[in-house]
């Protein structure tokens, strides 16, 4: 049975039961993407569509392609597109990512994308496959997406990814094997006491050296939601210079 979440600026998006439900994460990773009008930008594992639709609320003249392993999923994307105005600015098709066609290889200025994080056989995996696949995937998965995006990508486009601070090394490892160079980091903590939980990155491939630390994320301060976060959640642009 379909379900219908709110997003951003009066949208709203459908999801059904066996298919990854909007996260905290996506909501972040979504504000921290920088896109220019013009722009052409590539969700890789859109599932239900979920950072495709906030990324084209968000950013006015750019054009967002999803590709989706899931069948189920990728329809359900396609159908959240065209319900909130946007066939005309992108689109959604069920494929691998691993595998993409000939006519979308150096297409995109910039890919995105909520990765697996779950090793295989660590973690709680949820029962639906369509959701084990959106959270599971040891270190080759992981290399496989990076390495599609630099095939997907223009020369020196940029790849933006939110990730467990937890595992940053490992992802850094990852990036690097793939010619990929961190370019902006920013971490994110439920509370000013409490350690990072996530990482957003944006990486140029083949950059050059050097690397923005944004100021951190933090999600509440004395139990109360931050003014950057209920930013975030409203859909109100930057007003900082450093992001």
């Amino acid at each position: 049975m379909d379900k219908r979440q709110p997003l951003i600026k009066g949208h709203t998006m459908l999801f059904r039961e066996g298919v990854f439900p909007l996260s905290c994460d996506t909501v972040f990773l979504s504000d921290f993407v920088r896109a220019r009008p013009g722009d052409r930008i590539l969700d890789m594992g859109a599932g239900c569509g979920a950072l495709s639709l906030l990324l084209l609320i968000r950013n006015q003249g750019i054009v967002v392609d999803g590709v989706e392993l899931d069948a189920p999923a990728a329809s359900l994307a396609q159908r959240n597109m065209e319900e909130n105005g946007f066939s005309g600015r992108g689109r959604i098709w069920q494929g691998d990512y691993r595998d993409l066609p000939e006519q979308c290889l150096r297409l995109y200025d910039v890919c995105v994308s909520n990765p697996p994080y779950y090793e295989e056989g660590t973690g709680k995996m949820p029962a639906c496959r369509s959701r084990a696949q959106s959270r599971g995937g040891g270190e080759d998965s992981l290399g496989e997406l990076c390495r599609s995006a630099g095939r997907s990508l223009k020369t020196h486009g940029t790849l933006f990814l939110c990730y467990p601070a937890a595992k940053l090394e490992r992802l850094m490892d990852v990036l690097r094997d793939c010619r990929f160079a961190v370019k902006r980091l920013r971490f994110v903590h439920h509370s000013p006491e409490k350690e990072a939980f996530l990482a957003l990155l944006e990486a140029r491939h083949d950059g050059g050296c050097g690397c923005r630390v944004c100021p951190p994320l933090f999600l509440k301060t004395d139990g109360q939601d931050t003014p950057e976060c209920r930013r975030i959640y409203s859909g109100q642009e930057y007003w900082y210079d450093f992001l």
